[in-house]
């Protein structure tokens, strides 16, 4: 089970965590993949064959967080990257960015992508709140992609 960060937003941090103890429960294997690397550049070569092996290597995953302008557009690039693989992918989202998400999707040819979207702000919420958005989300974070409990 994939689960895409890019290192910056706490509170997807603070899920992601949270998704992983609950994935590791539920008997699957986390992998947590971060992708900071630079978009543009002559580094982004390497940043986007990172997250393409990482995407081959997973059975389902999920992208995120798209929370502002940039982080949305990447956060489904490399949810397409996935679904690219042949896995099943979803994109977690915060509500505000949503028709850019969608925008962005449609751009790419992927108009489709599943969108798990949480409330906006996530960013600067207390940690036992993001932990109990965590556990809300999952199960449909898990709806979602087509997995069971």
């Amino acid at each position: 089970m994939g689960l895409r960060t890019e290192g910056a937003w706490t509170s997807w941090l603070t899920i992601v965590d949270e998704w992983t103890r609950f994935l590791e429960y539920d008997g699957a294997i986390p992998v947590v993949l971060t992708a900071n690397g630079s978009r543009i550049g002559s580094d982004a070569a390497g940043t986007q064959a990172a997250i393409d092996e990482w995407a081959q290597s997973i059975d389902v995953g999920i992208s995120g967080l798209g929370t502002c302008g940039s982080c949305t557009a990447y956060t489904v690039l490399d949810g397409v990257a996935i679904d690219k693989a042949g896995k099943p992918a979803a994109v977690a989202i915060t509500e505000e960015f949503v028709p850019h998400a969608r925008s962005v999707a449609a751009h790419v040819g992927h108009p489709d992508v599943a969108v798990l979207v949480f409330p906006h702000p996530l960013e600067g919420r207390p940690d036992a709140e993001l932990r109990e958005i965590a556990a809300q989300f999952y199960p449909r974070f898990l709806d979602l992609i087509g997995a069971t409990r």
